[in-house]
């Protein structure tokens, strides 16, 4: 795995994760991964994980944390 961070062009914090054919395996076999990086804006943990359908992955998330998680947002593409 790939981390960077930068600034946008609106000079906004990014956060860059770039998966290597390794994470994505371990993706594919259901297998999350978790992050835990000191960054300029303190500690933070960081958990990427995939799934078949945003429906789906929902579903997951909860799994992955506590029922009062918010989900700001479900993008199809």
């Amino acid at each position: 795995m790939l981390i960077a961070h930068a600034k946008t062009h609106d000079n906004e914090k990014l956060l860059i994760l770039g998966l290597s054919a390794e994470n994505r395996a371990r993706l594919r076999s259901g297998r999350p991964i978790d992050l835990r990086l000191n960054t300029d804006a303190g500690p933070m943990t960081i958990v990427i994980f995939a799934g078949e359908t945003e429906d789906e992955m929902q579903g997951e998330l909860f799994g992955l944390t506590h029922r009062q998680t918010k989900i700001d947002k479900v993008v199809v593409v």
